[in-house]
């Protein structure tokens, strides 16, 4: 195959995610987007003698936005868990993109040690038919692949 066949593209609506909050696993039916990624951190050096920098991988951060309709009261009763406790719920998302169309496969992943950086509690607003989903900021410390995309059978 010469060029991208727009068929083995996964499209981002053939997929689910679902989050355990302090033991307690249910699918994110309120889930309008969710993007993770892990940033490297990275050591960027020029040495003696060397015209060229050079990188090393040091490390790396899990951050990510999880976009929900306010539908729900898990987040803040985790927040209240935390309020009274001094202690945070574990929080782990699990998600997968599984396009039926393609032939690439499923792509899984499970995020751990998740820290939510905002919790929504209330959004009203005039001259509005319409909610708009809540962003909300996220670090994990952890991520495992369960499964990951295969190679397209013509590439």
């Amino acid at each position: 195959m010469d060029f991208l066949e727009l068929a083995q593209i996964p499209l981002c609506t053939e997929g689910a995610g679902f989050i355990t909050i302090d033991g307690q696993n249910r699918k994110l039916f309120d889930l309008s987007k969710l993007e993770a990624s892990v940033e490297l951190k990275v050591w960027e050096k020029r040495p003696l003698g060397a015209r060229m920098m050079q990188s090393r991988v040091t490390g790396g951060a899990g951050t990510g936005t999880l976009s929900v309709y306010n539908m729900t009261s898990d987040f803040f009763d985790a927040f209240e868990k935390y309020k009274k406790s001094g202690v945070f719920p574990a929080i782990t998302i699990q998600a997968y993109n599984d396009d039926p169309a393609t032939n690439i496969g499923r792509s899984e992943y499970l995020l751990t040690k998740v820290v939510l950086k905002k919790i929504p509690l209330i959004h009203i607003e005039e001259n509005k038919d319409e909610t708009d989903p809540v962003d909300i900021d996220f670090n994990f410390g952890g991520v495992e692949g369960i499964e990951t995309f295969n190679k397209p059978t013509d590439y």
